[in-house]
């Protein structure tokens, strides 16, 4: 299979790169329609059989006692997405006020996996080592957690899906992304190096690393 990136897969691609100030919108959307998802994932893993028919009668239960509580999740979805973007805001003036002034672009986390840690310590990091703030998450254990980086680390990646590698950026300051590299890692394994060096090349490209 050719490794030249059709439309669709450079769109896979930049999905990759997320803007953190949007994140929070789908609390806003997705709250009131947590009823009919309910439901609706029901109703598919049943007919996979995935579900069986005692668990299918409950969940579709929850879906349908949800439906009358739709203003309150609206009201609620709401408040959290405010919240999102009212921290998303605060982090970003912190990245202003303490980073910036020290030349810092960006934070990059990575693990000792074998699958990146010596591509990461030989290619990436020596381009942005002079912008970036580094954390280790085999180390994680040694974080503190009141640090900027590690707020901005929760706040915007989390550690639910495709958290390590990753990299956020203020390049600039007041326009944050979220690079994460673990599906492009995972596919340089399998042969396909083309998403990785993209997405390489454009973190480096955002915060100005000379490749």
């Amino acid at each position: 299979m050719s490794e030249e990136l059709s439309s669709s897969k450079q769109h896979r691609l930049v999905q990759r790169i997320n803007r953190p100030f949007l994140d929070g919108l789908p609390l806003v959307v997705l709250g009131p329609l947590l009823p009919f998802k309910v439901i609706i994932a029901a109703v598919r893993d049943f007919s996979e059989k995935k579900l069986p028919a005692k668990d299918f009668w409950i969940v579709m239960g929850i879906g349908i006692v949800l439906i009358p509580l739709m203003p309150v999740l609206v009201v609620v979805g709401l408040l959290l997405g405010i919240c999102h973007v009212l921290e998303s805001a605060k982090l970003v003036w912190l990245v202003r006020s303490r980073w910036s002034p020290q030349g810092k672009r960006l934070l990059f986390v990575y693990s000792d996996s074998p699958t990146w840690k010596a591509r990461i310590e030989t290619e990436i990091l020596p381009k942005i080592t002079q912008s970036a703030i580094i954390l280790n998450w085999s180390k994680r254990n040694e974080w503190e957690a009141d640090t900027l980086a590690a707020k901005i680390f929760r706040h915007w990646v989390g550690e639910r899906k495709e958290f390590n590698p990753v990299a956020v950026t203020f390049a600039p300051w007041w326009k944050p992304k979220v690079f994460r590299f673990w599906r492009a890692f995972k596919s340089a394994q399998h042969g396909k190096s083309r998403p990785l060096e993209e997405l390489q090349g454009e973190l480096f490209r955002v915060v100005g690393a000379r490749t």
